[in-house]
């Protein structure tokens, strides 16, 4: 009897109960620069893996941004078009040395701090570098 009702128990804690997966899913950060900075504007797209966190959580990333320009630039804002996300900090400017005659190969570390949405989301985040 005691066994039936632990089953019982579980079963209904598992169809009713809330699943333990973070609300937030993002399973991948994609980044764009519409006026290419820094040779952003690139196909395929600069991207790095994502993030599960709880709705409005601030997560602070280190990003390392590749330079794909000869020359050296500077990044002077990041901003997001996902709904619901926000940028409270990007260490802009952020100057990264030229690649020469090897497109890519140097980069710069960013720390950005992203706060997520107040619900539920799955999918990909977006950052905007200008």
């Amino acid at each position: 009897m005691v066994l039936v009702l632990l089953l019982v128990g579980g079963v209904v804690a598992y169809l009713f109960l809330p699943s333990s997966n973070p609300p937030v899913q993002v399973g991948e950060i994609v980044v764009f620069a519409p006026n290419d900075v820094c040779g952003l504007n690139i196909d395929p797209k600069v991207a790095y893996y994502g993030f599960n966190s709880s709705t409005g959580a601030n997560q602070t990333f280190d990003f390392p941004i590749p330079n794909y320009n000869a020359s050296a630039c500077t990044v002077h804002g990041v901003t997001t078009n996902t709904t619901g996300f926000a940028i409270t900090y990007a260490q802009t400017p952020l100057t990264i040395p030229g690649s020469g005659s090897n497109p890519g190969s140097t980069n710069a570390s960013m720390n950005i701090t992203i706060i997520s949405p107040s619900s539920s989301f799955s999918g990909t985040l977006s950052l905007i570098f200008s």
